[in-house]
Parts: structure tokens; sequence; C-alpha cells
């Protein structure tokens, strides 16, 4: 039986568990991971940014996930990389924040 992800993840009890899920898989393979209660655009960007002391990359679609590290980045900061998540491997493009930076 197939049932489209939407469904699933639209009971908040389940979609809480998927991120849980997730999170710890990706703690055990030591990743920072951090969770959002709400609008997580902002908690991601200063995440990505107090981890840019290393480099690092952000993968997203959204435009303000592009923006914002430009916004609260500092020189100082390593290169923060963003490579979008719906594009194939293929044609996957990848942006360097730093040097946008720079202009």
């Amino acid at each position: 039986m197939l049932v489209q992800k939407g469904i699933i993840l639209s009971r908040g009890k389940n979609k809480a568990g998927m991120i849980a899920l997730i999170s710890t898989a990706r703690i055990k393979r030591v990743c920072y991971v951090v969770v959002s209660p709400g609008d997580a655009d902002v908690e991601i960007e200063k995440a990505t940014v107090d981890r840019s002391r290393h480099s690092i990359i952000l993968i997203g679609e959204d435009t303000d996930l592009l923006i914002l590290p430009l916004h609260f980045s500092v020189r100082e900061n390593k290169t923060i990389n963003f490579r979008s998540d719906v594009n194939s491997k293929r044609n996957a493009k990848c942006i360097l924040l730093t040097l946008l930076k720079n202009f």
C-alpha cells in the first residue's frame, strides 16, 4: 500500500516523530542538528552562520536561505555553500555565499 508523504506528515504527531528520527540519525553521524519549533528560516540561518567557522553546506530551496546568511555572517566566516535540494545531482548548482558577500 502506497501512502503519500503529505498525508502521513499532515498529522503533527507523525511529523514530530519523523523529525526526531532524522535528527537522531544525523547526530549519530556527528552532524550538527537544529530543530526549530516555528518558522525555521532564521534559526537555520543563525545556526549556519554560527557553524561557518568551518566550511559548511546549506541545502534548501527557499530564497530566504540564500539571502539571510549574507545579513548574519561576518567577514571572518569560512565558506558557506548553498545547494538546492530539488535539482538532481546532475543539474545541481552550488552558490558560494562568501563570494556574494564581498560584492
